[in-house]
């Protein structure tokens, strides 16, 4: 099986939107975001970014930073390192 790594200080993400509406608090769907903002899970880390992202974790991107791969029969979504504003922290419940 191929995969896709990213290079050159670029994440692979899966956009997400966060939702209000549930009364847990936030859920997340696929829908593409339409504010300048967006939420989005890493999928992999280019191995000379300098921010501690890892897989898994949600991160707050610019909308205009996001870039669609498609080439070779591999399709991702990209966001350069530099355009990460936030890295969404989730406390455990006790």
């Amino acid at each position: 099986m191929k995969t896709m790594k990213p290079c050159n200080k670029f994440i692979l993400v899966e956009p997400l939107e966060f939702n209000e509406g549930e009364e847990d608090g936030l859920f997340f769907t696929t829908e593409k975001p339409s504010n300048p903002y967006s939420a989005v899970e890493v999928i992999a880390v280019a191995d000379d970014c300098t921010l501690d992202v890892l897989m898994g974790d949600i991160i707050i991107v610019t909308t205009h930073g996001l870039q669609t791969i498609s080439a070779g029969g591999f399709e991702g979504t990209v966001v350069p390192e530099n355009h990460i504003i936030s890295i969404i922290e989730c406390e455990d419940e006790e």
